[in-house]
């Protein structure tokens, strides 16, 4: 054979021919959307590379008065957006404190275990309920059942995604007289007092309106939980004010609750040669007993870099007695651990998902419940006999990132046994990962998963089973019945 030089009359004639037949062809279809995953939460990530270096410090395990840690940052953050002015007051007080406003209940002590976020969840809870009623709920049971399989569940950490996934299961909450602090056998038969319907979760303090949201929410449902980066004193605590101050960046490692603020609170009464630039602190609750602190409060400068900053500052803004005629449907156990979009030639900030159930009675819909990945955007939720059979039956639009439970009017009729969809097209402005999934996380969850029920798609028209892109995942979609 005959190499053809560069230039050759041949090679000319050849490339000739081939430029033509290209233009003969038809032009390739473009390539549809592709599914692609959000990256882990930045927090989450300097978590991870923490505990590769040292696992007992970044679990707050080495501090040196052992009064146990335990926060740890949630792989999945819920965005902020301009929604959150609507959840802020007009006007906001310069110093507000629920300890004043006699609706507090006893402060609890977790002690010596690395449980503070269930404690920081539970106080959040009991606060939203008050003063109509003062129940005290088992830390325990969420400790025990929140479902993530850890060997040393006292030990390990926790998130509050950790905790929404127990509560939006109706696992919890549970009294603290039916499972008792600290009881590491496993208490049984136990049941919910109370079953959560909306929660509201924040972005990091820094970004715009945030901060106004959590006073708002503080002063109109209760406490708000959030996580901070806490540091044994006598480096960034203050014994003699209870006050407390850090600047660094290392990942978040205690979970407590707000309850107030004081924008006057004076820099002056912080650790001397480590004083804030500005006046102002948060009021949090601790769970350290009432011995330690202000009869087991603190005051958290305004200026401090890590506390609110791991996102997902969280309160309870809906709750509901339930009721033995409701049933809840949904195959996320573990709850939100990624999300998922769809991008071609840009990301999009649409996306649609859907869940396939059989009713197991003769009943009505009555509610979908569904977590919103970021602040701005809209809602519509569909249902129907099969994804090519969905009609409209709920719309709307929702401020903040949570979880939202929104209910169905008319519902349709099931016979038990019967198949039914529910499907909810959500649009998170400015946030490409609309999405909620409940999927495999090394280290954190590792779901059994139900192929063939959990689908999504990027216009209600091309349904995918998750399952496929994701391995032994499921969306973040609940369906509730009523007789």
């Amino acid at each position: 054979m005959r190499l053809l030089r560069r230039g050759s009359p041949v090679g000319l004639v050849a490339a000739l021919i081939a430029a033509l037949l290209a233009l003969a062809l038809p032009a390739a279809a473009p390539a549809g959307p592709v599914v692609v995953r959000a990256p882990l939460a930045a927090g989450y990530s300097d978590y991870l590379q923490q505990r590769a270096a040292d696992p007992a410090a970044a679990l707050g395990l080495t501090v040196e008065d052992l009064l146990g840690l335990g926060a740890i940052p949630s792989p999945v953050v819920a965005g902020g957006g301009p929604g959150l002015a609507a959840y802020a007051a007009s006007t906001l007080p310069a110093v507000f404190d629920l300890r004043k406003e006699g609706t507090l209940p006893p402060v609890r002590n977790q002690r010596p275990y690395g449980t503070c976020w269930a404690f920081a969840t539970m106080a959040a809870l009991e606060t939203a309920l008050t003063p109509q009623s003062s129940l005290d709920f088992s830390e325990d049971n969420l400790v025990n059942y929140s479902g993530f399989g850890y060997d040393d569940p006292y030990n390990n950490g926790g998130a509050y995604t950790n905790s929404l996934a127990y509560l939006l299961r109706g696992a919890g909450p549970v009294l603290e007289a039916a499972d008792v602090y600290p009881t590491p056998q496993l208490t049984l038969g136990a049941t919910a007092v109370e079953a959560v319907q909306d929660v509201v979760l924040l972005p990091r303090f820094t970004e715009p309106g945030v901060t106004e949201a959590v006073k708002t929410l503080i002063m109109q449902t209760g406490a708000v939980a959030t996580s901070f980066t806490w540091k044994s004193d006598p480096v960034c605590y203050d014994k003699e004010h209870a006050s407390y101050y850090y600047s660094g960046f290392e990942a978040a490692n205690h979970g407590v609750t707000i309850v107030g603020w004081d924008d006057a609170y004076p820099r002056e009464n912080y650790l001397e040669g480590s004083q804030p630039q500005h006046d102002g602190a948060w009021i949090a609750r601790n769970s350290w007993g009432p011995a330690w602190g202000e009869a087991g409060y603190f005051y958290v400068s305004y200026d401090d870099t890590m506390f609110g900053a791991e996102g997902n500052n969280m309160a309870f803004t809906r709750l509901a007695a339930p009721s033995a005629g409701t049933r809840v449907y949904g195959y996320d156990a573990l709850g939100w651990v990624t999300s998922l979009g769809y991008a071609s030639t840009n990301a999009s900030s649409s996306g649609w998902m859907a869940n396939e159930f059989r009713a197991t009675r003769s009943e009505r819909l009555a509610a979908v419940g569904f977590y919103r990945t970021a602040a701005a955007g809209s809602y519509t939720v569909y249902a129907g006999r099969s994804l090519a059979r969905l009609r409209k039956v709920a719309s709307g639009s929702i401020g903040v990132g949570g979880y939202f439970t929104v209910p169905i009017d008319k519902g349709m009729r099931l016979a038990k046994g019967q198949r039914f969809v529910v499907a909810v097209h959500l649009d998170t402005s400015g946030w490409s990962y609309p999405i909620p999934v409940q999927a495999p996380l090394a280290g954190y969850a590792q779901p059994k998963g139900v192929p063939g029920v959990s689908f999504i798609s990027p216009d209600g028209r091309r349904w995918t089973d998750v399952a496929e892109v994701s391995p032994r995942s499921n969306v973040c979609l609940k369906a509730m019945t009523v007789r």
